[in-house]
């Protein structure tokens, strides 16, 4: 892997709450859809009678996407999911004892700015019924980029102090909770790799290690990370989180 794929990320909260002005109004991109209708040969149906799709800045320099969405399904149940920087969530959708719903959902969020013109949103929302499952892929209407109309979409210049993060953790009761028990038995059959045959996995350790060494900025800093703060490491090319970490405290600049 190139380090030039490698973006590193931090997400000052405390500090960015304590500098956003709380009777602000910000501004919001909506837009809004006509009535939609789902149903499959096992009896599920999705009835959508409005979608009323949302756009707004965040505080971690990315946007927002959500939709208000009204309607009712034949099922026992549905969720809706939620996208944003490599990260999949399914949520539930509240139902009345008529199997209605109202619900204002995040669909979608970044963690940094995006350049293009219009954003388009997508979700999935899954209705179940015993052991049937109905599928509808939903998108929203375009809308427009806030970052681009208001200016928000630009560089800033940002101190943080120097620190190192180390960390070590020991996978093996982790990959065996996910299935891989045979490679820690005797009988693995890993003599593909080796000409002995006893071989397997005895330990496996994964150690982290990152420092800052430089201070950025300049005179005209816009942004002092003077109180905890989140960051992650973050693969470019496919948006996964590859390490997340915290800073407690922030001593000295």
């Amino acid at each position: 892997m190139k380090l030039k794929q490698i973006s590193l990320l931090f997400f000052f909260i405390l500090a960015l709450s304590a500098c956003e002005d709380k009777n602000e109004t910000k501004p919001v991109i909506s837009c809004t859809k006509n009535e939609e209708s789902y149903s499959n040969q096992k009896g599920i149906a999705l009835n959508l009678s409005s979608q009323e799709w949302h756009l707004k800045q965040n505080t971690i320099g990315g946007v927002d996407v959500g939709v208000i969405i009204s309607g009712s399904i034949q099922g026992d149940s549905a969720t809706i999911r939620t996208y944003g920087d490599g990260l999949i969530a399914d949520w539930k959708i509240n139902l009345n004892a008529e199997k209605k719903f109202k619900q204002d959902v995040g669909v979608f969020f970044t963690a940094g700015p995006l350049s293009q013109k219009t954003i388009t949103a997508k979700t999935v929302i899954m209705v179940y019924k015993q052991q049937d499952t109905l599928k509808v892929e939903l998108s929203s209407c375009p809308l427009q980029n806030i970052q681009l109309t208001t200016g928000l979409n630009q560089k800033v210049h940002v101190v943080f102090p120097r620190f190192k993060v180390k960390q070590t953790l020991e996978l093996n009761k982790m990959l065996q909770e996910l299935g891989m028990k045979k490679a820690f038995q005797e009988n693995a059959e890993l003599d593909g790799i080796a000409a002995l045959k006893l071989l397997f996995v005895s330990f496996v350790k994964h150690d982290t290690y990152v420092e800052v060494t430089e201070e950025v900025g300049s005179p005209e800093t816009y942004f002092i990370a003077e109180r905890p703060f989140l960051f992650a490491i973050r693969e470019k090319s496919t948006g996964v989180i590859l390490f997340i970490s915290k800073m407690g405290t922030v001593d000295k600049f």
